[in-house]
């Protein structure tokens, strides 16, 4: 049996070596390009048990970005089976590993030394830590050198300028403006399905929460942004009431233009939210905000103070996901070249109204 092996073939093997008192010890990731921090962490790995297994994230469900992964899964099983502290390696059938951590009940689950102090926002890591202690399994850690796949890749593999997967290379190649629609249209569809659904779900919790709390959301964003940020403000505050539930408070801080232009004309633009909040915002209260770039500069000094005063964050990103996508608890980036503001801003109205029909019909029962 050669060490690249198919996920239910796997099963039943791990399951023979368990009766045998082997110790299976497992690594997941996308593992997208190998280098010497993937290495080092299967070698450290492999110290920790009998067996070492490796399974890697499908195709399908890699969320790094446009273009990815940059090599397939069987690529990257391959070049992981290549190494000789591997004994078996195998493609996930799921999003995330807790699937696999359940049928495939390893002895030892490994991450690397980044996930040790890591602030899970999106809940993934406990809902892993859950199944370990489910099945009687130990999380470990290696400490060995840090790289990152993605970073490599974008700086090293993939040109944005160049690249075809993107608006200007569609335009370039369309032959018509109906070609050109139908391209923009796959494209949407694309981005959104690098859309970590679980991240959504904590969305909605927080937002029932905060209604069930007492407290407000507030929503804040500029141009196209700002425009969706008052359609959300609207759709939650309005949409969502129902008889017998606690009606969420949602408010928009683009909608009052004396306000806004008071203090972007006395003050300086980059305060017109941050004033605001400063006489309206309360811990535990929340703030959602959308910003293409991640780096408006009102935006930021907003989330700052809202974090100061213990109040909930989200944010809503594109391009990179610049400093917003780093500060916010809860953050859903669109990962896009820079300059392309129209499917970004697309996602942006399109997770609003997601959020918006769960929260309407799970309140009502209809829509």
């Amino acid at each position: 049996m050669g060490k690249v092996i198919e996920f239910d073939l796997l099963t039943e093997e791990l399951s023979n070596l368990r009766e045998q008192g082997k110790k299976i010890v497992l690594c997941h990731g996308c593992f997208d390009l190998m280098h010497p921090g993937h290495i080092k962490h299967f070698q450290a790995a492999k110290q920790m048990g009998d067996i070492l297994v490796v399974t890697v994230t499908p195709d399908i469900y890699v969320d790094k970005g446009p273009g990815r992964p940059a090599y397939s899964q069987d690529l990257r099983v391959s070049s992981i089976a290549a190494l000789e502290c591997v004994d078996f390696t195998s493609v996930n059938k799921w999003p995330t590993a807790e699937e696999t951590l359940k049928i495939l009940r390893p002895h030892i689950y490994v991450k690397g030394q980044e996930f040790e102090k890591f602030e899970d926002k999106t809940g993934k890591l406990q809902k892993e830590l859950k199944i370990l202690k489910e099945i009687g399994c130990e999380m470990s850690f290696t400490h060995e050198v840090v790289f990152s796949s993605t970073e490599l890749i974008n700086k090293y593999l993939i040109d944005a300028k160049k690249q075809t997967d993107d608006l200007i290379g569609y335009f370039n190649k369309s032959s018509s403006k109906s070609e050109y629609t139908k391209y923009y249209l796959s494209y949407l569809t694309k981005l959104l399905t690098l859309i970590d659904t679980d991240i959504i779900e904590s969305i909605i919790n927080a937002f029932i929460d905060t209604g069930e709390r007492g407290n407000t959301i507030y929503f804040i964003g500029n141009g196209g942004s700002a425009v969706t940020a008052s359609h959300f403000a609207n759709d939650i505050g309005i949409g969502t009431r129902a008889n017998g539930k606690k009606i969420i408070k949602a408010v928009s801080l683009v909608d009052n233009m004396a306000v806004v232009t008071a203090v972007a004309n006395d003050e300086g633009y980059n305060n017109v939210f941050l004033y605001q909040l400063e006489a309206l915002l309360q811990p535990e209260d929340l703030v959602f905000a959308l910003s293409v770039s991640g780096n408006s500069k009102n935006i930021i000094e907003a989330v700052k103070y809202a974090k100061k005063i213990n109040a909930t964050t989200i944010g809503c990103t594109g391009f990179t996901g610049g400093i917003l996508k780093e500060i916010v608890d809860i953050s859903v980036h669109i990962p896009t070249p820079d300059g392309e503001y129209g499917p970004v801003e697309d996602i942006f109205a399109i997770i609003g109204h997601l959020i918006y029909s769960y929260l309407r019909i799970n309140r009502r029962g209809y829509l």
